[in-house]
């Protein structure tokens, strides 16, 4: 919920954190270039042009990998050590991608230290943002700028699920100002606001009290019927927020998504961004080539091994399942006889 307002300081948080990722990489080409002794070229110089490639890479990659670790989301509740760790997962990972293309396209001449330094001065920005973050947003919260009106329709359980979670992420701005009861329904402990009436009357209380956003805490089963008073909230032009987890699952995660207009639940237990799943087709695709060209040799070896031991081909093909059922052709090298499926029937 309140992804509107979330989304406009996360584009401003990105911005900045790729600010910091140039100042980092100058930071790191000035030390190298002005501090320590090393190759110059013909002008008496550090040449730049090698290390560009660098810079242009690791602006979509921390962007990308940022999105994926969900480094914009909120970390108001974390604490700092998390929050160190949260930090440096993704730069962990650009780590292992940036040092393999440098491996794989670099020559001798090309400085580590300026690649090391790079990611360790954008770490510490990094960090020293993430912690200014939260004393600005602490600072803010506590004096009660920036807040939003929200009334709850639901006294139950589930009613009490989302107090807790608004009072443990009050960097939401969002101040519970009573509940709204439906027939029949118990009151939770833990409803502490005061119970402005029954749900029948959210159209009186739109029409005489300050109400930005209304949030329906009720079970699946009860919406259809107050289907009226989602229109009235609309009428006026107070947000609706519907909780989605109608159907309770194992291991599911649920997204909203729309086909040609129509809004859409998903549940899966897979992840489900985009950027996290480029992000694993790229690593597969980099730690593979990499493997390849390390163990080219000794794979060569054992092709002519297998080779000269025993007629027959090099591979062994089998086709497998994968994902969903969906076949591939499996390659290894051939550790059997060349009919060893027909003589397993014998064995």
């Amino acid at each position: 919920m309140l992804k509107e307002r979330a989304r406009e300081v996360s584009l401003m948080v990105a911005a900045l954190d790729l600010f910091l990722l140039v100042i980092s990489f100058l930071a790191a080409y000035g030390i190298r270039a002005h501090v320590l002794p090393g190759y110059v070229d013909s002008l008496g110089y550090v040449p730049i042009g090698p290390y560009v490639w660098l810079l242009l890479v690791s602006l979509p990659l921390f962007y990308l990998l940022f999105r994926a670790f969900r480094l914009y989301d909120s970390m108001r509740t974390m604490s700092l050590p998390h929050v160190t760790l949260a930090v440096g997962k993704p730069f962990a990972v650009a780590g292992v991608v940036l040092g393999s293309l440098i491996f794989l396209v670099q020559d001798k001449t090309f400085s580590r230290f300026i690649f090391l330094s790079f990611l360790g001065i954008h770490f510490t920005l990094v960090m020293l943002e993430k912690i200014a973050i939260r004393l600005i947003q602490k600072q803010v919260r506590r004096r009660g700028y920036n807040s939003r009106n929200i009334l709850i329709v639901g006294v139950g359980p589930e009613a009490a699920r989302m107090v807790r979670l608004l009072d443990g992420h009050d960097h939401l701005g969002m101040r519970v100002i009573g509940h709204l009861s439906l027939d029949g329904e118990p009151r939770s402990a833990e409803i502490r606001a005061a119970v402005l009436g029954r749900a029948e009357d959210l159209p009186r209380i739109l029409d005489h009290q300050i109400i930005d956003e209304v949030l329906f805490a009720i079970p699946g089963r009860d919406l259809l019927a107050l289907e009226g008073l989602i229109w009235k909230c609309e009428e006026v032009g107070v947000r609706v927020h519907l909780k989605a987890d109608f159907i309770s699952t194992l291991l599911s995660r649920t997204y909203t998504g729309e086909i040609e207009g129509i809004p859409i639940l998903t549940l899966a237990s897979t992840p489900h961004t985009a950027g996290a799943i480029l992000l694993k087709r790229v690593m597969d695709m980099i730690v593979s080539g990499v493997g390849l060209l390390v163990l080219g040799p000794l794979m060569a070896v054992i092709a002519v091994l297998v080779k000269v031991t025993s007629p027959g081909p090099v591979l062994y093909r089998q086709v497998r399942a994968g994902l969903n059922g969906r076949r591939f052709v499996l390659l290894k090298f051939r550790s059997m006889y060349q009919d060893a499926e027909e003589q397993r029937a014998a064995l």
